[in-house]
């Protein structure tokens, strides 16, 4: 696990974006989670995301120096208008930017902590990312290295 972004202070805890790694047959596999940390001691981890919120899928995350990458290095964020705007390095080649709603994260990353079942669609908590996709999927069209990460868009 390693730390992105700098966490952003929300009345449920420092919002941490963070990357993670998994050995699959097919080599390491870096994905972006995010994690609630208290806001007085930012050792506790209040919550995280389970499994990820982002996933190399497309050709510019797969393909690269180092392919099936995802890290966060940077968010910009307003919490007035409830926005976070993340920088990701993909496939160590190029660098995306993926949108969201601060407050439907920190939602679905508590509720995640306390259900088994995907929140939007009540089957196994591993199609949770495939239905936030699909859920969001039709508000807006990106090209190139731009989409929406999970809660809608800017």
């Amino acid at each position: 696990i390693g730390a992105g972004a700098v966490p952003i202070k929300t009345k449920d805890g420092w919002l941490l974006f963070y990357h993670g790694v998994i050995n699959t047959c097919n080599g390491f596999r870096y994905s972006m989670g995010a994690a609630l940390l208290d806001l007085n001691d930012p050792s506790k981890v209040i919550a995280r995301t389970q499994p990820y919120l982002l996933a190399p899928a497309t050709l510019y995350e797969t393909t690269g120096d180092v392919p099936n990458v995802v890290f966060p290095c940077a968010a910009l964020h307003s919490i007035e208008e409830d926005k976070v705007a993340v920088y990701y390095g993909a496939a160590d080649t190029v660098v995306g930017v993926a949108f969201g709603r601060i407050s439907e994260i920190r939602f679905n990353i508590r509720e995640q902590q306390h259900n088994k079942n995907c929140v939007i669609c009540g089957k196994s908590r591993n199609f949770y990312y495939f239905c936030i996709l699909k859920k969001y999927s039709n508000q807006k069209k990106y090209d190139g290295p731009v989409k929406s990460l999970a809660f809608g868009v800017w």
